[in-house]
């Protein structure tokens, strides 16, 4: 790397993360959570089958989830290269789906080998680019995997781009997996175009890719068409010196006398990459402040189900339709309530009835019973015991039942049945009519947990959330204005975010309000500079610096060669050129010792020097009075809450390395827009103002979401 790396015992010892944890609830908060150490394959049974809806990645590793056990069943790869990543399954339509799952440590390049000598400089790679296209035109199904192998693997690919068409009206979220010889995921890339429309986008990585064999295509909500595959890859096979000179490891620096600079700039030992996250994460929080109008926050919630339940109204589901129970005593009989006859009748439909019955054909005198009744007696008490006969006319039978009274010889019939006691209906001779509770149907509707909308049935949003058919979508504060898919603080403001207005110059407009300018007291002021059409004046320390530093840039010359040598012009004078020593420093520390004093670096000359004006290092003299005015009053520029947060995480003298760098990116920015003559002065030297060389590689601005948590990112630098 460009800079030495400090003593290992500056470092504080991190604490130990599993590089993988699995949450039933989300925000981990409740339930069980299951912390993974390291590369494993496993099923998830008993309590964790289909239980999973939050998933947090630690940097460096990746983790491929399977619908089915066994690593069967539709799969999802969820990749943190930069920084830990927490995933949401609902967002991706496996909220409670999971049974498999693979975990792997992502792949990472070593750093080239290089044995230092005496050298003056450190080497570097100056790297070929090439393209490779790949001729696939493939139709994406919604919801379908599909993959595609290359005619032979790939390496050293740092960047990959396609376009993709969207096949139907609405938005299509397509994503491309590239996968190695292996099968695992090292890359991706996602386009998402929207009513048949065609939509370029590209990625490109930090580490270069090998090994890559096919490609997995997937859109996730409608289909999508994917062609004009592109991949760049990287070769770097020529070395040359580099800007900054690096000591010889076994000797000491050799002692830099600081009178010979003009300018000391102090710079934490940082990453691009990290310096240029802390620009990102500043920037996404200034637009949150700045901007009137921001999206309400969202995610899918499923596709909704027809209604489908009884069980809030209490009732049984009955083909379509809702009844309520039957009462006790009687029972259902298709849609309605009949009663239930009671024990000793005979059901007979509508009615309920007490029959009689036959007690045979009794006993009837044989020969051999002699001339009296004894033999009758005693072969019907034989059967139906003593004292359980009776005789009636000539022959004897068995008695009635008790409630039961004979009827002629044969029949015996109880008595009349009291209907009322029953709760029957009326009688009819033996019978009692049933009563009948006629069926009362409603429409079905949805579980405890979904809410119904539009006849159709959705999983519950969460709190601080609104459901509108398959969406959720965030509440608008009580001091914003609800904007359809967005909220803002006014009206006009609702408006303008909603007609798609260029995001930039309104935040830009919003920074502008901040630094304190105003129309100046007198027609005649000199100290003025024209912003959106206004000559305005400075009426802080914040405004005045900006005025002048800009009066200054515009003023300053142009950079032109004379005798082949880069220099200051100005109405055909030469300028006088200036020095700029860059001091590399710790960033827990920030401290100069026997540790660190070796990343004291010297930049050459920005511009030799020349006989003539000194405007050039008067402007390099404006820009940094402008910094340091604004890094003074960083929490009116932006908010305090950015401000302490930056303080929180670095160490004092790193913070304010950052507030001063955003003072340029600020300065630069509004230049462009209002298009200043600054072209080739300080401003655009990037040597001279952006020595971390990261204002072209900070994103744009995005409206933001509402109520969005955009977490600080993490770097080598944080304290915490």
């Amino acid at each position: 790397t460009l800079y030495p790396t400090p003593h290992p015992t500056l470092r504080p010892t991190p604490e130990v993360v599993a590089p993988v944890t699995l949450c039933e609830n989300y925000g981990c908060d409740g339930g069980f959570v299951w912390k993974l150490d390291g590369p494993m394959e496993d099923n998830w049974v008993g309590q964790k089958n289909d239980k999973i809806s939050e998933i947090v990645i630690q940097k460096g590793w990746k983790i491929e989830v399977f619908r089915d056990s066994n690593f069967q069943g539709g799969s999802k790869v969820f990749e943190a290269w930069d920084s830990a990543q927490t995933i949401e399954l609902d967002q991706h339509g496996m909220d409670n789906k999971i049974s498999s799952f693979k975990i792997y440590e992502l792949p990472t390049s070593p750093a080239p080998s290089v044995t230092l000598s005496e050298p003056t400089v450190s080497p570097t790679f100056v790297c070929d680019r090439t393209t490779k296209q790949i001729p696939i035109n493939e139709v994406l199904a919604s919801s379908t995997l599909q993959s595609y192998k290359l005619a032979n693997p790939l390496s050293n690919i740092v960047k990959v781009s396609g376009t993709a068409t969207a096949r139907t009206s609405k938005a299509s979220t397509a994503y491309f997996y590239l996968k190695d010889t292996d099968g695992n995921t090292v890359g991706h890339l996602n386009i998402v175009p929207s009513n048949y429309g065609s939509k370029d986008g590209s990625k490109e990585f930090d580490i270069p890719l090998n090994g890559v064999s096919s490609v997995h295509m997937y859109s996730w909500w409608n289909s999508a068409t994917l062609s004009n595959l592109v991949f760049t890859i990287e070769s770097c096979p020529v070395l040359v010196p580099t800007l900054y000179p690096t000591p010889h490891p076994t000797t000491s620096p050799t002692a830099i006398d600081k009178t010979d600079y003009d300018f000391i700039e102090k710079v934490p030992r940082m990453s691009q990459a990290d310096i240029v996250k802390v620009m990102n994460w500043i920037k996404a929080e200034v637009t949150m402040v700045k901007n009137e109008f921001c999206w309400r926050r969202s995610y899918g919630r499923g596709v909704g189900k027809p209604l489908h339940t009884c069980e809030r109204q209490g009732k049984v589901k009955i083909g379509a339709l809702c009844y309520s129970h039957c009462p006790p005593g009687m029972k259902r009989f298709g849609f309605d309530c009949h009663s239930v006859c009671p024990s000793g009748s005979q059901d007979q439909g509508l009615f309920c009835r007490w029959n009689e019955y036959g007690r045979g054909a009794g006993f009837p005198w044989k020969f051999g019973d002699g001339f009296n009744d004894r033999g009758m007696y005693k072969r019907c008490e034989r059967k139906h015991g003593k004292g359980k006969c009776e005789k009636k006319g000539a022959i004897v039978y068995p008695k009635c039942r008790s409630g039961y009274k004979p009827v002629g010889c044969c029949i015996c019939r109880p008595a009349l049945p009291n209907c009322d006691a029953h709760n029957l209906g009326g009688r009819f001779d033996l019978s009692c009519a049933k009563k009948i509770q006629i069926g009362d149907p409603t429409p079905m509707d949805c579980a405890e947990d979904e809410d119904e909308d539009a006849g159709l049935c959705y999983k519950k949003c969460r709190g601080g959330y609104n459901g509108v058919g398959p969406v959720c979508w965030g509440y608008c504060d009580d001091s914003q204005v609800d904007c359809g898919l967005g909220c803002a603080k006014s009206d006009d403001a609702c408006f303008e975010g909603t007609y798609d207005q260029v995001l930039a110059p309104l935040i830009l407009a919003a920074n502008v309000a901040s630094l304190g300018l105003a129309a100046p007291a007198t027609a005649t002021a000199t100290m003025t500079i024209k912003v959106a059409g206004k000559v305005v004046a400075g009426t802080t320390r914040v405004g005045k610096a900006f005025v002048w530093v800009v009066k200054q840039l515009q003023t300053t010359g142009k950079i032109r060669k004379v005798d082949g040598k880069d220099t200051f012009v100005l109405n055909g004078l030469k300028e006088n050129g200036f020095k700029v020593l860059t001091e590399i420093m710790d960033p827990m520390s920030m401290d100069f010792n026997e540790e660190t004093k070796a990343n004291i670096y010297a930049i050459t000359d920005i511009i030799e020097g020349h006989t003539g004006t000194n405007e050039a290092k008067e402007s390099y003299q404006a820009m940094r009075d402008y910094k340091e005015a604004f890094a003074d009053d960083f929490a009116g520029q932006t908010s305090t809450d950015i401000s302490d947060e930056l303080e929180r995480n670095f160490h004092p003298l790193t913070a304010r390395f950052f507030k001063e760098t955003w003072a340029d990116y600020s300065l630069t920015e509004l230049a462009e827009v209002e298009g200043w003559e600054t072209a080739d002065t300080i401003l655009t030297t990037a040597s001279a103002v952006d020595i971390t060389g990261v204002m072209g590689v900070v994103d744009a601005y995005a409206k933001p979401e509402c109520n969005a948590i955009v977490p600080f990112p993490s770097t080598a630098a944080n304290l915490l």
